[in-house]
């Protein structure tokens, strides 16, 4: 019987490993886009210069991106030592790593439970929905691809914790917690998700008489079906306070990774301040953010890589989505005793949202697909679990089962193809965001320099020019001094390169390329100190080096960067 269901387990995680290398093979053929990959590998020295005793030193030290992640950064100079500039070998590290994080959820959520078609069925529904494809076609979302596989890692290590506690087991549990904190923060939340499968499935700590196997008027087959009562003797059961302790040091861990995270985004500059996001705004936005992901969940159409955030929320739209949580929240608590997944799922989804739901505004971004990555499991679970149950008294309901979960499979993958094909390049990603958003100052930045990059510059310049007016953003100033640059149109850049200054003063780009555009204007005078300026930001800087040579020595053309 246990060699049997092995050979089950192992069949079902190859055929998902299989479809999902299969469903996204095609992004090996996709490109870098200019949204963060050249943060992250096309204009990282780093990055390029692969493995090293210096890089590993620089990837622990480093609060580049506005991340501690040296996972990350290694991981992404692995890929280069071995792809070198191949924007299709990072594709590919990033759908394993995807394919690795969905047969763990699928391996730990049959452990837990004992139910091996449903469990695959949520790990299916994860791998492939299209709300998947923004963070595995995305190179710079590596972090969150690197943090979820450790992330279903840990939740398996769990699992065989807690069917077997001991010490060697709990300290297996936090290398991989441990490593995911070293990809991004993402795993803060795991400690209390932990916690709430401590009470389903793994049935540690009974908080009802029903629990414990008493007489009640809840039978108990209603809660665990079809064979999952197997899995309940499976995990002794601990007192609650045995529980909590447990917890405590992921909770140092957790506590010091918020802080690193915190202290990181502040030094990037990219946490907004209430004068330009108050609190009453940041809620309305989380309110309506969780609404939002719910709906994408069921209709995931529309998607962009960037979704700028539109202020104020009409009254409606925030008083209707808050009732629709109230509704979804009350209906959980109420079945909890009978329908303890609902509750669990709930609170999964709604709790590992929080650190990215806006409370803590990162720019001016609403929300974001890859967001949805670990808090949409929680919803899949109380899908999964909770329409067999809404069934249950229907004639053939696993005719009927059976067609719900295949046709959900099918429509997953067909959509997330149809969205693959928006990432293809910086053009196309772009493309689509202004397709389906209003005033968005990125798509159009991004698409203005796609042109730049076809030889297109007045079209660049147009989008470019439609991107300030919608927002002033140094990097966009600085990208419209470069193709200006490009144009012979000095003066105009230079004004652009100034703006960008006084904007991000610590920039030793824009120093630099404001110090390109006096030098082509015969300014040395003025150009030489713009250099300096660079190189005592980034000493590192090799185009301000030559460009410093190159001022000094009176010998243009002086180099520029975009950026």
């Amino acid at each position: 019987m246990r060699y049997s269901m092995r050979i089950k387990n192992a069949s079902a995680a190859v055929l998902l490993a299989v479809s999902v290398l299969a469903l996204f093979a095609p992004l090996g053929g996709y490109d870098f886009i200019d949204f963060d990959d050249n943060v992250y590998v096309t204009d990282n020295r780093h990055v390029q210069a692969g493995l090293s005793v210096g890089n590993l030193i620089w990837a622990f030290t480093t609060l580049d991106a506005g991340f501690w992640h040296p996972l990350t950064w290694l991981s992404l100079m692995l890929d280069y030592d071995l792809y070198g500039s191949y924007a299709g070998g990072f594709h590919w590290t990033n759908i394993i790593l995807h394919a690795a994080a969905a047969i763990f959820l699928f391996l730990a959520l049959n452990r837990m439970t004992g139910a091996l078609w449903r469990s695959l069925l949520v790990a299916a529904l994860f791998a492939f929905h299209p709300l998947r494809v923004e963070p595995i076609a995305w190179i710079a979302e590596r972090k969150d691809v690197l943090a979820t596989f450790f992330w279903m890692l840990t939740l398996l290590a769990y699992a065989a914790y807690a069917s077997q506690p001991g010490m060697r087991r709990y300290l297996m549990i936090f290398i991989p917690f441990v490593l995911g904190l070293m990809s991004k923060p993402t795993l803060v939340t795991l400690p209390f998700v932990l916690l709430l499968l401590d009470w389903w499935p793994l049935r540690r700590f009974h908080p009802t008489p029903y629990f414990n196997g008493e007489l009640s008027e809840i039978k108990q087959e209603d809660a665990f079906p079809q064979g999952e009562q197997r899995a309940i003797k499976s995990f002794p059961e601990t007192p609650l306070s045995r529980l909590l302790l447990e917890k405590i040091p992921f909770l140092f861990l957790v506590a010091a990774a918020s802080a690193v995270a915190y202290m990181a985004e502040k030094n990037a500059g990219a946490i907004s301040t209430l004068d330009l996001f108050p609190l009453g705004v940041r809620l309305e936005n989380a309110i309506v953010s969780y609404t939002v992901y719910l709906w994408k969940t069921i209709w995931p159409v529309d998607l962009a890589v960037y979704y700028p955030h539109p202020g104020i929320r009409p009254l409606m739209v925030v008083v209707s989505s808050g009732l629709i949580l109230a509704a979804l929240t009350f209906l959980a608590g109420r079945f909890w005793k009978i329908r303890p997944y609902g509750i669990v799922g709930w609170i999964w989804y709604l709790g590992t949202l929080t650190p990215v739901i806006g409370i803590v505004q990162i720019g001016f971004i609403a929300m974001a697909d890859r967001y949805t990555y670990i808090p949409q499991v929680g919803l899949l679970i109380v899908a999964v679990w909770g329409i067999p149950d809404l069934l249950k008294k229907v004639p053939r309901k696993e005719v009927i089962l059976a067609v719900l979960a295949s046709s959900a499979v099918i429509a997953t993958i067909a959509v997330s193809r149809y969205q693959m094909d928006a990432w293809q390049n910086s053009m196309t990603v772009f493309s689509q965001a202004l397709r389906v958003t209003m005033n968005n100052s990125k798509a159009h930045h991004g698409v203005g320099m796609a042109y730049h990059r076809q030889g297109r510059s007045d079209l660049a310049v147009e989008h470019l020019r439609e991107s300030l007016r919608i927002r002033k953003e140094g990097r966009a100033h600085n990208d419209l001094g470069v193709v200006l640059m490009d144009q012979g149109r000095f003066v105009d850049a230079e004004r652009q390169f100034r703006e960008s200054v006084r904007l991000k003063p610590e920039n030793a780009r824009y120093r630099n390329n404001l110090g390109a555009s006096l030098a082509e204007q015969g300014r040395m005078d003025e150009a030489i100190p713009c250099f300096q300026e660079a190189l005592r930001i980034d000493p590192g800087y090799a185009s301000a080096r030559k460009n410093l040579d190159l001022a000094k020595g009176k010998r243009p053309p002086f180099q520029q960067k975009m950026r």
